[in-house]
Protein backbone atom coordinates (compact mmCIF):
# COMPACT_ATOMS: atom_id res chain seq x y z
CA UNK A 1 0.00 0.00 0.00
CA UNK A 2 1.22 3.66 -0.96
CA UNK A 3 2.29 5.76 2.05
CA UNK A 4 3.24 9.45 1.93
CA UNK A 5 6.71 7.99 2.11
CA UNK A 6 6.22 6.14 -0.70
CA UNK A 7 4.54 9.05 -2.74
CA UNK A 8 7.51 11.34 -1.71
CA UNK A 9 9.81 8.95 -3.28
CA UNK A 10 7.58 8.30 -6.39
CA UNK A 11 7.27 12.10 -6.92
CA UNK A 12 10.94 12.95 -6.12
CA UNK A 13 11.80 10.26 -9.22
CA UNK A 14 9.77 11.98 -11.25
CA UNK A 15 10.89 15.25 -10.52
CA UNK A 16 14.57 14.35 -10.90
CA UNK A 17 14.10 12.32 -14.42
CA UNK A 18 15.17 13.94 -17.81
CA UNK A 19 11.30 14.00 -19.11
CA UNK A 20 9.67 16.97 -20.30
CA UNK A 21 7.45 16.55 -18.12
CA UNK A 22 8.73 15.02 -15.07
CA UNK A 23 7.73 18.14 -12.79
CA UNK A 24 3.99 17.63 -13.65
CA UNK A 25 3.76 14.08 -13.19
CA UNK A 26 5.11 14.56 -10.25
CA UNK A 27 2.45 17.12 -9.16
CA UNK A 28 -0.23 14.45 -10.22
CA UNK A 29 1.10 12.88 -7.54
CA UNK A 30 0.97 15.50 -5.21
CA UNK A 31 -2.80 15.89 -6.35
CA UNK A 32 -3.52 12.09 -6.30
CA UNK A 33 -1.75 12.26 -2.70
CA UNK A 34 -4.90 14.90 -1.66
CA UNK A 35 -7.67 12.56 -3.39
CA UNK A 36 -6.46 9.37 -1.41
CA UNK A 37 -6.90 11.30 1.97
CA UNK A 38 -3.02 11.20 2.44
CA UNK A 39 -1.93 14.80 4.21
CA UNK A 40 0.13 17.40 2.34
CA UNK A 41 2.96 18.75 3.73
CA UNK A 42 6.00 20.67 2.90
CA UNK A 43 8.37 17.86 1.98
CA UNK A 44 6.11 16.78 -0.85
CA UNK A 45 5.48 20.69 -2.03
CA UNK A 46 9.04 20.91 -2.19
CA UNK A 47 9.99 18.15 -4.27
CA UNK A 48 7.53 19.64 -6.72
CA UNK A 49 8.52 23.89 -6.34
CA UNK A 50 12.43 21.90 -7.13
CA UNK A 51 11.18 20.02 -10.10
CA UNK A 52 9.41 22.98 -11.77
CA UNK A 53 12.57 24.64 -10.75
CA UNK A 54 14.67 22.35 -12.56
CA UNK A 55 12.77 23.06 -15.66
CA UNK A 56 12.79 26.98 -15.03
CA UNK A 57 9.37 26.68 -14.93
CA UNK A 58 8.78 29.99 -12.37
CA UNK A 59 5.02 30.14 -12.77
CA UNK A 60 4.18 26.60 -11.58
CA UNK A 61 7.07 26.94 -8.76
CA UNK A 62 5.26 30.28 -7.60
CA UNK A 63 1.90 29.09 -7.82
CA UNK A 64 2.86 25.87 -5.75
CA UNK A 65 4.41 28.31 -2.98
CA UNK A 66 1.36 30.35 -2.92
CA UNK A 67 -0.61 27.53 -2.30
CA UNK A 68 1.49 26.31 0.71
CA UNK A 69 1.33 29.60 1.98
CA UNK A 70 -2.59 29.91 1.77
CA UNK A 71 -2.97 26.52 3.29
CA UNK A 72 -0.45 27.40 6.38
CA UNK A 73 -2.13 31.10 6.50
CA UNK A 74 -5.50 30.54 6.24
CA UNK A 75 -5.85 27.56 7.07
CA UNK A 76 -3.30 26.52 9.53
CA UNK A 77 -2.05 23.29 8.65
CA UNK A 78 1.61 23.67 10.04
CA UNK A 79 2.98 20.67 7.78
CA UNK A 80 2.10 22.66 4.88
CA UNK A 81 4.49 25.74 6.05
CA UNK A 82 6.54 27.03 3.71
CA UNK A 83 10.93 26.25 4.93
CA UNK A 84 13.55 28.43 3.48
CA UNK A 85 14.18 26.06 0.79
CA UNK A 86 10.83 26.47 -0.94
CA UNK A 87 11.40 30.23 -1.26
CA UNK A 88 14.87 29.65 -2.46
CA UNK A 89 13.61 27.12 -5.09
CA UNK A 90 11.28 29.64 -6.86
CA UNK A 91 14.03 32.01 -6.73
CA UNK A 92 15.88 29.63 -8.38
CA UNK A 93 13.10 28.67 -11.05
CA UNK A 94 13.63 32.13 -11.68
CA UNK A 95 16.84 32.26 -12.73
CA UNK A 96 16.85 29.61 -15.04
CA UNK A 97 13.91 30.58 -16.82
CA UNK A 98 15.35 33.46 -18.17
CA UNK A 99 12.51 36.05 -18.05
CA UNK A 100 12.77 39.01 -18.50
CA UNK A 101 10.87 40.35 -14.98
CA UNK A 102 12.82 37.27 -13.47
CA UNK A 103 14.89 39.94 -10.78
CA UNK A 104 12.32 42.14 -9.89
CA UNK A 105 10.17 39.04 -8.76
CA UNK A 106 13.11 37.35 -7.10
CA UNK A 107 13.17 40.49 -5.67
CA UNK A 108 9.82 40.21 -4.05
CA UNK A 109 10.16 36.49 -3.15
CA UNK A 110 13.22 36.80 -0.97
CA UNK A 111 11.39 40.45 0.53
CA UNK A 112 8.64 37.93 1.14
CA UNK A 113 11.27 35.27 2.90
CA UNK A 114 12.60 37.89 5.01
CA UNK A 115 9.57 39.42 6.13
CA UNK A 116 8.25 35.95 8.03
CA UNK A 117 9.87 35.15 11.34
CA UNK A 118 9.39 31.30 10.98
CA UNK A 119 11.76 31.23 7.66
CA UNK A 120 15.80 31.13 8.56
CA UNK A 121 17.53 32.39 5.60
CA UNK A 122 20.69 31.41 4.30
CA UNK A 123 22.89 31.29 1.58
CA UNK A 124 21.12 29.10 -0.89
CA UNK A 125 18.29 31.85 -1.07
CA UNK A 126 20.67 34.71 -2.05
CA UNK A 127 23.12 32.71 -4.20
CA UNK A 128 19.69 31.98 -5.95
CA UNK A 129 19.27 35.43 -6.31
CA UNK A 130 22.58 35.91 -7.74
CA UNK A 131 22.43 33.23 -10.39
CA UNK A 132 19.06 35.29 -11.38
CA UNK A 133 20.97 38.43 -11.73
CA UNK A 134 23.84 36.75 -13.61
CA UNK A 135 21.17 35.27 -16.19
CA UNK A 136 19.50 38.38 -16.70
CA UNK A 137 20.04 40.63 -19.63
CA UNK A 138 20.85 43.54 -17.09
CA UNK A 139 23.38 45.94 -18.66
CA UNK A 140 24.06 46.75 -14.38
CA UNK A 141 24.30 43.35 -13.39
CA UNK A 142 28.02 43.20 -12.23
CA UNK A 143 27.01 45.99 -9.49
CA UNK A 144 23.49 44.63 -8.87
CA UNK A 145 25.27 41.22 -7.98
CA UNK A 146 27.90 42.94 -5.83
CA UNK A 147 25.23 44.80 -3.70
CA UNK A 148 23.43 40.79 -2.93
CA UNK A 149 26.95 39.86 -2.18
CA UNK A 150 27.78 42.87 0.54
CA UNK A 151 24.34 42.34 1.96
CA UNK A 152 25.39 38.61 2.61
CA UNK A 153 28.86 39.65 4.14
CA UNK A 154 27.16 41.85 6.00
CA UNK A 155 24.45 39.13 8.08
CA UNK A 156 25.07 38.29 11.50
CA UNK A 157 24.41 34.43 10.36
CA UNK A 158 26.89 32.17 9.56
CA UNK A 159 24.28 30.87 6.90
CA UNK A 160 23.64 33.64 5.22
CA UNK A 161 27.48 34.99 5.11
CA UNK A 162 28.93 34.30 1.03
CA UNK A 163 30.21 30.98 -0.09
CA UNK A 164 33.06 30.03 -2.65
CA UNK A 165 30.44 29.78 -4.75
CA UNK A 166 28.52 33.44 -4.55
CA UNK A 167 31.98 34.73 -4.75
CA UNK A 168 33.15 32.89 -7.76
CA UNK A 169 29.59 33.91 -9.73
CA UNK A 170 29.88 37.76 -8.83
CA UNK A 171 33.08 37.69 -9.53
CA UNK A 172 32.68 35.54 -13.16
CA UNK A 173 29.76 37.94 -13.98
CA UNK A 174 32.39 41.24 -13.74
CA UNK A 175 35.04 39.32 -15.80
CA UNK A 176 32.19 38.90 -18.61
CA UNK A 177 30.54 42.17 -18.30
CA UNK A 178 31.07 45.46 -20.79
CA UNK A 179 29.97 47.79 -17.42
CA UNK A 180 32.05 50.60 -16.69
CA UNK A 181 34.28 49.88 -13.50
CA UNK A 182 33.31 45.98 -13.44
CA UNK A 183 37.10 45.22 -13.56
CA UNK A 184 38.13 47.88 -10.89
CA UNK A 185 34.64 45.90 -9.28
CA UNK A 186 36.13 42.37 -8.74
CA UNK A 187 39.63 43.79 -7.43
CA UNK A 188 37.69 45.61 -4.74
CA UNK A 189 35.65 42.21 -4.16
CA UNK A 190 38.88 40.51 -4.29
CA UNK A 191 40.52 42.58 -1.73
CA UNK A 192 37.28 41.97 0.70
CA UNK A 193 37.95 38.58 0.10
CA UNK A 194 41.41 38.60 2.06
CA UNK A 195 40.65 40.89 4.39
CA UNK A 196 37.47 39.23 5.17
CA UNK A 197 39.71 35.86 5.79
CA UNK A 198 42.02 37.82 7.74
CA UNK A 199 39.74 39.03 10.50
CA UNK A 200 38.37 35.95 11.03
CA UNK A 201 34.85 36.81 9.10
CA UNK A 202 35.12 34.19 6.70
CA UNK A 203 36.61 31.01 5.90
CA UNK A 204 36.36 31.32 2.01
CA UNK A 205 39.95 31.95 0.26
CA UNK A 206 40.13 34.17 -2.68
CA UNK A 207 41.99 30.76 -5.04
CA UNK A 208 43.54 31.15 -8.34
CA UNK A 209 39.94 30.74 -9.39
CA UNK A 210 38.94 34.12 -8.32
CA UNK A 211 42.47 35.67 -8.93
CA UNK A 212 41.76 34.83 -12.63
CA UNK A 213 38.46 36.55 -12.58
CA UNK A 214 40.06 39.58 -11.70
CA UNK A 215 42.51 39.56 -14.49
CA UNK A 216 40.27 38.77 -17.24
CA UNK A 217 37.91 41.41 -16.09
CA UNK A 218 40.55 44.12 -16.46
CA UNK A 219 42.32 42.42 -19.69
CA UNK A 220 38.66 42.89 -21.06
CA UNK A 221 38.35 46.60 -19.51
CA UNK A 222 38.92 49.73 -21.03
CA UNK A 223 41.65 51.05 -17.84
CA UNK A 224 44.45 52.81 -19.17
CA UNK A 225 45.84 50.51 -15.97
CA UNK A 226 44.58 47.05 -17.49
CA UNK A 227 47.95 45.86 -17.97
CA UNK A 228 49.84 47.08 -14.89
CA UNK A 229 47.19 45.97 -12.46
CA UNK A 230 47.00 42.17 -14.41
CA UNK A 231 51.07 42.07 -13.63
CA UNK A 232 50.50 43.25 -10.12
CA UNK A 233 47.72 40.56 -9.80
CA UNK A 234 50.22 37.59 -10.91
CA UNK A 235 52.69 39.19 -8.75
CA UNK A 236 50.25 39.14 -5.91
CA UNK A 237 49.91 35.22 -6.54
CA UNK A 238 53.46 34.81 -6.70
CA UNK A 239 53.86 36.50 -2.91
CA UNK A 240 51.46 34.24 -1.71
CA UNK A 241 52.84 31.40 -2.91
CA UNK A 242 56.30 32.25 -1.42
CA UNK A 243 54.61 32.91 1.55
CA UNK A 244 52.23 30.03 1.48
CA UNK A 245 49.39 32.13 1.86
CA UNK A 246 45.95 30.18 1.44
CA UNK A 247 45.15 32.50 -1.47
CA UNK A 248 45.26 32.21 -5.03
CA UNK A 249 48.88 31.16 -6.61
CA UNK A 250 49.71 31.00 -9.98
CA UNK A 251 48.61 28.63 -12.41
CA UNK A 252 48.06 28.26 -16.40
CA UNK A 253 45.34 30.13 -16.44
CA UNK A 254 47.34 33.04 -14.84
Amino acid sequence: PLSIITYNVLMSVRGRSMAKDGAARAEELLRNMENEGFSRNEISYNICIDAYARRGNHVKAESLLSEMLSIYEDEGDLSCRPSIHSFASVVNALAKSRDTNAVPRAEEIIQKAEELDYISLNSYLYNSFIDCIVNSDAPDKSSKAEVVLMKMEQQQQLDVKPTEYSYSMVLTCCARSGEQGSAERAERILNNMETLYSLGQSSVVANSRCYSAVITAFARSKSPDAVSKAFQLVDRMEKNRKERSPHGHPNAHC
